[in-house]
């Protein structure tokens, strides 16, 4: 059993090479409404913020939360100028032994699309007592949504997006999972396997069109149809952590419906199931999703 394997973070000149191909190679060379980020190094390594910043703040306005108890990392919300308008930022500390915080936006996307954008990372699934603050923590968060959809109306609000480092396998460790068991309560969908593996097709240059060619399929030793690969953590393991979820706009004062068109696993040419052999540290594999907007 591996008992500690290096952080992507204790390899300081590997660490900014890296982060500067992710601005350049990823949200640069095709760049998303939103970028969530968590771990983020916002005490700890000021070298970090500062390639960020020099980078991305002519294109995206950057919106940071640190954790609790002077943790020196936290959260970051990437929101593309051309196309989003923040209006209300709402941190939601969930004031437990985990230090763990969420990062809420209110915006407008394309200045006519009411939307709200939930980053978070829950705590590590160190043992039960965690299993179950991961539980508390996420009721919490959809807690503080319906107070604000509460206190500014349904139309205000809009849909919702929660997006982050959950340590949500899906599949059930301890008899039953908290967090996307409470989720899909509260009316939330996951980005599931209709858009996770989506096929790629031939250019449309191409004479002929090609047969879809699907990435790798779930492995059938998991009894849950959506297996994919996200974290490579600190003890070796390679599992299933990150997320994203969504809902509606309340039926009340629905102006649109949010539908999920396509998912990938980053770098997108390996299957979503597997881990890059040339990836030795704990590290995560980002998850992108692509929504379209259909006016009602």
């Amino acid at each position: 059993m591996v008992d500690h394997v290096r952080r992507l973070a204790e390899d300081q000149p590997g660490y900014l090479t890296r982060h500067r191909r992710i601005i350049e190679e990823v949200i640069l060379t095709d760049p998303p409404d939103f970028v969530c980020l968590q771990e983020f190094q916002l005490k700890g390594a000021p070298e970090l913020c500062r390639l960020y910043d020099s980078l991305l703040s002519p294109k995206y306005d950057m919106r940071y939360l640190q954790r609790t108890s002077f943790k020196q990392d936290g959260l970051a919300i990437l929101c593309l100028r051309e196309t989003v308008s923040v209006r209300d930022e709402i941190p939601i500390i969930y004031a437990d032994p985990g230090d763990r915080v969420a990062l809420m936006l209110n915006v407008w996307l394309r200045q006519t699309i009411p939307l709200t954008i939930v980053n978070t990372h829950l705590t590590f699934p160190h043992h039960a007592y965690d299993e179950k603050l991961r539980g508390t923590q996420i009721m919490k968060l959809t807690k503080v949504v319906d107070e604000f959809r509460a206190s500014k109306g349904n139309r205000t609000v809009g849909g919702v997006i929660v997006a982050g480092d959950l340590n949500d396998p899906l599949v059930p460790c301890l008899g039953k999972e908290l967090v996307s068991d409470h989720l899909s309560s509260q009316g939330y969908s996951h980005v599931d396997s209709s858009t996770l593996f989506i096929p790629k097709r031939a250019p449309s240059s191409s004479p002929t069109p090609a047969p879809l060619i699907l990435s790798p399929q779930p492995s059938t030793d998991v009894p849950h149809p959506l297996k994919f690969i996200t974290h490579r953590n600190h003890k070796g393991e390679e599992v299933t952590a990150d997320h994203i979820w969504f809902s509606q706009p309340a039926p009340d004062a629905a102006q649109y419906r949010l539908e999920p068109v396509g998912s990938s696993v980053l770098p997108d040419h390996l299957g979503a199931d597997l881990w890059p052999s040339a990836w030795a540290l704990s590290d995560h594999r980002p998850l992108t999703a692509t929504f379209v907007v259909h006016p009602l």
